[in-house]
């Protein structure tokens, strides 16, 4: 799994809920172009990992993408170091 096959999901889930970029911006208090990055799998310009979990987190949930396997995903995409 990368970040760009997890964008694409996050990206289908918004779709499906006929929500814009703008729309989700708005509601979640995150920048447009920042979501446009996370859909894109973009890294350049992203926070720290901690923080860009969260931000894709707070996305998926309000997409209604099911949170244990958003968890799982990016477990996989940031995975944590022991």
């Amino acid at each position: 799994m990368t970040l760009k096959e997890l964008g694409q999901t996050l990206r289908e889930h918004r779709e499906a809920s006929g929500l814009s970029l703008d729309d989700v911006a708005a509601r979640i208090k995150l920048s447009t172009r920042l979501l446009a990055s996370i859909e894109e799998g973009a890294t350049a310009g992203m926070p720290h990992a901690v923080y860009t979990k969260r931000f894709i987190r707070t996305f998926g949930e309000f997409v209604g993408y099911d949170p244990d396997d958003l968890n799982y995903k990016l477990e996989l995409v940031f995975p944590t170091e022991s």
